[in-house]
């Protein structure tokens, strides 16, 4: 069936009570543990790998996929030192019976140079886990190197390396402008980013009824409503998704660092309907390929 993962921290207790209340509105979790290779090459985590399969089972034993954000240094990036120490990362991800990683790389630069070393790195991890039997995601966006007009192939870059999904940013989080969150999605589609590989990501709202509120990263608005999303809006948004064909969806939750149940309530419904519906007899789950 389509996949609508969620963007959360860590803290299981908050976050399973959520999921509780709403459990056709998640296919999966994406988590956030200080997961980084640093510049020597090395991986490091705030959780040994016991530790992290022992927080993460509540949600296995839901039947979620659980997938903690991978950090990146430019240094390990851009002298290689990261490439070779791809079997570190799926080694660990296997031992912590995660999904996978997602890959969270977000460098001030347009350097073409940047984003071929990245696209290669990408790779290097896609095929190292993928021979552990885990999965390799990536998260794009509408600047810098994870912008679609950086380099003559767009998108296409990463798509070209294998790597299982790449959820976009800030070229789909914000309602501000439906038509050109559309025409980014349509930008990757055209880019060759397959079906499977394609997830727009969606940014949250926060019910008014929470007065008080840590805003997410970079929100400057009253109360941390910041991504100009209605209910029409999003549905519009969805619709548009389904039209194309995409089977995942990926929605930040903009309490994330408080995580005080503040996400305005139409995002499970149409999460719940999204996940509901039927798939294109040529887009086969996600699951079918593991």
């Amino acid at each position: 069936s389509p996949l609508v993962g969620w963007e959360l921290k860590a803290s299981t207790a908050n976050n399973l009570e959520l999921i509780k209340q709403h459990p056709r509105a998640f296919s999966g979790v994406y988590t956030y543990v200080h997961a980084a290779v640093g510049d020597s090459g090395t991986f490091t985590c705030q959780y040994n790998a016991s530790a992290l399969a022992d927080l993460f089972k509540p949600y296995k034993d839901l039947g979620l996929t659980v997938t903690p954000a991978l950090g990146l240094s430019n240094h390990s990036l851009m002298t290689g030192t990261a490439a070779k120490n791809v079997e570190q990362v799926a080694s660990f991800a296997q031992a912590a019976k995660v999904s996978g990683f997602m890959l969270d790389f977000e460098p001030a630069t347009s350097d073409p140079a940047w984003v071929h070393a990245y696209a290669e790195y990408v790779k290097a991890l896609t095929k190292a886990m993928h021979q552990v039997g885990l999965r390799a995601e990536m998260c794009v966006s509408s600047w810098g190197i994870l912008d679609g007009h950086t380099v003559p192939q767009g998108y296409g870059v990463y798509a070209a390396t294998g790597v299982d999904t790449m959820m976009s940013m800030a070229g789909t989080y914000f309602g501000t402008n439906v038509t050109k969150d559309i025409y980014n999605v349509d930008q990757e589609i055209k880019d060759a980013v397959s079906l499977r590989q394609l997830v727009p990501g969606v940014g949250t709202m926060i019910s008014k009824d929470c007065s008080v509120v840590t805003p997410p990263m970079g929100c400057k608005a009253p109360g941390g409503r910041c991504y100009n999303w209605t209910e029409p809006k999003l549905r519009g948004f969805v619709d548009a998704m389904v039209e194309r064909g995409v089977y995942q969806l990926d929605f930040w939750r903009a309490d994330i660092d408080r995580e005080t149940n503040c996400t305005e309530q139409y995002y499970f419904t149409v999460a719940e309907q999204f996940m509901n519906r039927s798939l294109p007899s040529d887009v086969s789950p996600i699951a079918d390929e593991l």
